[in-house]
This record gives C-alpha cells, structure tokens and sequence, in this order.
C-alpha cells in the first residue's frame, strides 16, 4: 500500500466534507513522522516492524493555500501538526489501514481550520 496513493484518496475525501465548493485545498508536505517507531532489536528476525506507543505521536509538518473559485487565495500559511493524543479516542478510520492516526490528525485539521468558511 502505497502512502501517498492513499494519502490523496483520504486528502480527497476529507476536503470534499469540509471545503467550500469551488474551492481547492493545495497542500505540500514537507515532513511526515508516523505514529510509532521501528525498532528492529525488538524481534528476533530484524524485521522493520512498527511498534505504536504513546511516546511516538505522528507529526506532520506542511504549507497549505486554499483558493478559490477564481484562484485567489483565501487563506494559506504553514502548519506543524502532532497529535499526543493519537492512541485515545476512536477515529474515524478503521484500524487495519497502517496510516489510520496521520489521516485522523489531518483530517481533524482539516475540519477545524475550514468548517467555519462552510457554515
């Protein structure tokens, strides 16, 4: 599975919700640190396993610019996101896709930062 290929459909599916028709959200990610670490000395194989624990939150940092239908800019700026409360809580995602915690940090962003240009 391939993160940026399911990062768009996500990114895409969320935006849809949450930003006003006409409108397009231009993201450029410039650092993504899942949720988790690899710590290959854990398992007796080496293998790069990703062990989720609290003390490994996911970040993400990136520049963002909503336009709108007309291609001006509506808002944009530079964000950091982390989430220490990543392993609390349901999210929206299920639990088998490997990036469930960075999608529901986004997308948490994503609805707090552009709800109120859709009410």
């Amino acid at each position: 599975m391939s993160f940026s290929r399911e990062f768009d459909r996500q990114l895409v599916r969320t935006s849809e919700r949450w930003i006003p028709e006409g409108h397009q959200l231009h993201l450029v990610i410039t650092n993504i640190d899942m949720a988790g670490e690899i710590q290959p000395w854990r398992n007796r194989h080496h293998a790069d396993i990703r062990y989720v624990e609290s003390i490994y939150p996911p970040r993400m940092k990136f520049t963002y610019a909503l336009t709108d239908a007309d291609g001006e800019v509506v808002k944009e700026g530079e964000k950091h996101l982390v989430d220490l409360a990543f392993n609390f809580g349901i999210h929206g995602f299920f639990r088998n896709d490997p990036f469930h915690y960075e999608f529901a940090m986004l997308s948490r962003w994503i609805r707090d930062t552009f709800r109120p240009l859709t009410l």
